[in-house]
């Protein structure tokens, strides 16, 4: 066996014709309509449990940056594959791998949902397809769905492309976060300042009281003198 060149099959990843439901739906008109360059595509096939629709590896474990789909959602079995997941499959992994290092949080949610609300020119109301699994990683989902949704409507009628959108959104993380950080520090100077308002209120009203009191009692005093000269008078 010394020096035996042993036959072994090996694998290269090799440009190949889309296949044909894929080819339909992912066309350069919705390119056009994303405002995205194409990214490549590695069709594999997954475990048969359905866990898996796509996968987008860190650029460095890639050939060319491209993405992965499960070929189950492309090829054709006793059914039509579905334009809308097919699409949908493909902008999500696609905004992870324009938002890389993101993972499931508050700017890939907010890029992702920019680019379906882009995408409902090509199929209508496809943006219904995104779901909370898309920003799961945020503690407080409920302030980071908040500014995803503002900030992906923002953008969405934009002539921003979407690498453009991804820069900008991480950017705009990044202040938000810091904002979002202080948010206890803001609310303690606000209850300060709330309370300081709400004592000197009830300091100008004991002194409105104080006032009427005294008011009150210089006037007692004033009617009795008069009442004492105005009986004097009649008395002389």
């Amino acid at each position: 066996m010394n020096g035996a060149v042993m036959d072994l099959v090996t694998y290269r990843q090799q440009p190949i014709k889309s296949p044909v439901a894929f080819s339909e739906a992912v066309t350069p008109s919705f390119f056009a309509i994303l405002k995205m360059r194409p990214i490549n595509v590695l069709f594999k096939k997954y475990p048969p449990d359905g866990k898996w629709s796509g996968c987008c590896s860190d650029p460095e474990l890639t050939e060319s940056g491209e993405i992965e789909m499960n070929i189950a959602w492309i090829e054709e079995h006793i059914y039509r594959p579905k334009k809308r997941n097919i699409l949908a499959i493909y902008m999500h992994e696609c905004a992870h791998r324009l938002a890389s290092g993101h993972g499931h949080d508050a700017v890939f949610f907010a890029l992702n949902l920019m680019m379906h609300l882009r995408a409902d020119a090509a199929e209508s109301n496809i943006w219904h397809s995104i779901k909370l699994y898309d920003i799961q990683d945020e503690s407080d989902l409920v302030a980071a769905f908040d500014w995803s949704y503002r900030i992906a409507h923002e953008y969405a009628s934009s002539k921003k492309t979407c690498e453009e959108c991804a820069i900008i959104f991480s950017e705009k993380y990044e202040i938000w976060k810091k904002w979002m950080s202080s948010a206890d520090q803001r609310e303690a100077e606000s209850k300060f300042k709330w309370k300081a308002l709400s004592e000197r209120v009830d300091e100008l009203r004991y002194q409105r009281w104080g006032f009427l009191m005294v008011g009150a009692t210089i006037g007692f005093v004033l009617a009795g003198w008069l009442a004492y000269l105005l009986l004097s008078r009649i008395h002389s």
